[in-house]
């Protein structure tokens, strides 16, 4: 199998607390801005803070496709939407056959069915529009972002924790290599919930304040939410970037 190494890469977005588009997030960063926030849930009962985005920059998943509304879902568009030109363009430069979507993420729509369940809790029924496929579902994001461009490639989802959006670029570089596809949708997207911070908290690594990963007397972690996605293209002359080479191990 030809390795088809280096990749264009044709646009790229990145979105999350420190920023609600590339630029903003980029320029943060830049300017050593946290994007670390008070994580502000009634039902976490400890202190922490968190990588949140500002939920008012996070716009509905329009129709038809507004059964997979949810905030994992929004915030996935959110990155899309920067990119959605060259995803676009790639369909309508190889087919929609020739077009597949590969995302990781480590909890999916789960912030959706814990509103879900503290709705049957609390009054007796799940929500009126909740839906466990369209949106706790881990490969619901990737089906929705086929359907808005129109690929008809393969859409699928990778969750192996902390290492699934590195995984899909070696999914989406053999489905290139071996000729079955032209061009991919390429990232990962995971959103907040409550499960994910006091999993994290049981497991004794959150650190209460901003973190200091470098520090010797560094406390514990912070986690986040984002997104950032990728349109790979078998071909790209004008492409600023390229994926250079992929790896995989299984050292456990």
């Amino acid at each position: 199998m030809s390795p088809a190494l280096p990749i264009p890469i044709r646009a790229f977005s990145a979105v999350g607390g420190l920023g609600a588009t590339t630029a903003e997030l980029l320029a943060n960063l830049d300017a050593g801005t946290s994007g670390l926030r008070p994580i502000e849930d009634p039902r976490v009962p400890f202190e922490t803070v968190v990588g949140r985005i500002d939920r008012t920059r996070l716009a509905p998943v329009p129709t038809p496709f507004e059964t997979y509304d949810c905030h994992h879902a929004r915030l996935g568009l959110l990155a899309l939407d920067e990119v959605r030109e060259a995803a676009d363009a790639a369909v309508a430069r190889w087919g929609a056959h020739r077009v597949g979507v590969f995302l990781g993420t480590s909890t999916g729509g789960l912030e959706a069915t814990e509103r879900g369940y503290q709705g049957w809790h609390d009054a007796g029924a799940l929500p009126a529009d909740y839906g466990f496929h369209t949106q706790h579902d881990f490969n619901a994001l990737a089906t929705l972002m086929a359907g808005l461009i129109g690929a008809e490639g393969p859409a699928l989802t990778i969750s192996t924790a902390c290492s699934s959006s590195g995984k899909v670029f070696g999914t989406a570089q053999r489905w290139i290599a071996t000729g079955r596809l032209d061009a991919a949708i390429v990232g990962g997207v995971d959103s907040l919930c409550r499960m994910t911070v006091r999993g994290f908290r049981s497991l004794g690594v959150l650190d209460s304040d901003p973190c200091r990963p470098f520090s010797a007397d560094r406390k514990g972690i912070n986690i986040g939410e984002g997104a950032a996605l990728f349109v790979l293209e078998r071909e790209a002359d004008d492409a600023a970037l390229e994926l250079l080479g992929v790896g995989e191990s299984a050292d456990a």
